[in-house]
């Protein structure tokens, strides 16, 4: 049975990966190759970033309380400086190409583009990766089917917060729902990387014209 945790963004590409229990995203556009408006689902191949080293944490990395499913308070979102363009753009490269990896079925390359403050606040310590991950890595990329695959409907205006990071809001789709999510972002040497995650719940639904 799906749990919750496997619906949010922040375990999507870990979930996805794991074939017992992919989030998946059904589109005709992307079965038939057919150019449509709407949510964007990145390609397999767009995953080209370099593998992240094993173990997933450093040895020795200290261990985290892993994030809950969902904070008991509202979550408020951050109202920092708005982000140049160039900022802007390469953290939607991030966001792209961590749906790509999901897409791919790569945990390693997905992982690449994770902070260890976020693998540790997922797995807790380099000792306390679950089974499954450590079997999953082990098996190797497992392509996710072209109509399972996780799409982008929306990433938001990127801000620079207060402690250095950035943040947006990140809208994906599966045929389960659509969901929402705040992402904060840290600057790496190669780029921006996915440092934190919270869910906001699933998008307002547009009115309808009467």
């Amino acid at each position: 049975m799906r749990t919750e945790s496997q619906r949010t963004w922040r375990v999507a590409v870990m979930a996805a990966i794991m074939a017992a229990a992919v989030v998946p995203a059904a589109f005709a556009a992307a079965q038939t190759g057919t150019p449509a408006p709407g949510p964007a689902v990145p390609k397999p191949e767009e995953c080209t970033v370099q593998p992240r080293s094993l173990p997933l944490l450093p040895p020795g990395t200290p261990g985290a309380t892993p994030a809950p499913i969902a904070s008991p308070a509202p979550i408020v979102i951050p109202t920092g400086q708005p982000a140049d363009a160039a900022t802007t753009a390469a953290i939607a490269s991030t966001v792209r190409e961590a749906v790509a990896c999901r897409n791919a079925g790569d945990f390693r390359r997905a992982y690449a583009l994770f902070t260890d403050a976020m693998l540790a606040r997922m797995f807790g310590s380099d000792v306390t990766v679950g089974p499954e991950i450590v079997a999953a890595i082990a098996e190797g990329p497992q392509r996710v089917p072209r109509g399972e695959r996780l799409s982008i409907v929306s990433i938001g205006e990127a801000t620079i917060d207060a402690d250095g990071r950035a943040s947006a809001v990140v809208e994906t789709k599966s045929r389960d729902g659509e969901f929402r999510d705040l992402l904060f972002f840290t600057k790496g040497p190669e780029g921006w990387l996915i440092d934190e995650a919270e869910p906001l719940g699933a998008p307002a639904a547009t009115p309808v014209a009467s």
